[in-house]
């Protein structure tokens, strides 16, 4: 993964190395660099994201119990929320919902 080209990539990269193997190489360059595409992608109104999904996440990562309602009186922490980009899904589908 290239630490310039994607940062924020590579900076869950390596937070995965660091969970994994107890040893990490992260530099401030590497965080400012994530943080900038971050700031980036927040300002980028082109890009309209919608939410469409929820689904629940266990301690190994895998999502499960997907769902197209949102339950509040579900575990926050274990709750992940799944957008679409809704310019690219029309160009791709159509509408959004039939």
């Amino acid at each position: 993964m290239n630490q310039n080209s994607n940062p924020l990539d590579y900076l869950i990269e390596l937070c995965e190395t660091s969970v994994n193997t107890g040893k990490y190489n992260l530099t401030k360059f590497t965080v400012l660099n994530a943080k900038d595409e971050l700031r980036r992608l927040r300002e980028d109104k082109s890009q309209t994201y919608k939410n469409i999904a929820w689904a629940s996440i266990n301690n190994h990562g895998d999502f499960y119990n997907l769902t197209l309602h949102y339950n509040r009186f579900q575990n926050q922490d274990a709750l992940i929320p799944l957008y679409c980009n809704e310019k690219e899904f029309k160009e791709k589908y159509g509408k959004l919902s039939k």
